[in-house]
């Protein structure tokens, strides 16, 4: 009997310790991901910056084209204009 309950003693204090070398590992592995997490967060603050400050540089651009273009096609406009007005002054 009393083998019997070593035996059982020693399964248990055996089951015990591998539990908690489990939980080390586990405890370790949570460390690591919880470490990727806030890097992956990192990354993502970056790259929402990145995109914000090229969306800023594409609404300039965009604005500065298209003045330019209402600007070209004012001048242009305005030689039509200028050339009506001469042939229908010619008249």
């Amino acid at each position: 009997m009393e083998i019997i309950l070593t035996v059982l003693i020693t399964l248990g204090v055996v089951a015990l310790l591998g539990s908690v070398v489990g939980l080390v590992r586990l405890n370790g592995r949570v460390d690591d991901l919880e470490v990727s997490r806030m890097d992956i967060d990192d990354q993502i603050l970056n790259l929402r910056t990145e995109l914000e400050v090229d969306i800023e540089h594409l609404h300039r651009e965009y604005t500065r084209i298209e003045s330019e273009g209402i600007r070209n096609l004012d001048r242009r406009l305005d030689s039509v204009w200028a050339e009506i007005h001469k042939t229908s002054k010619n008249n």
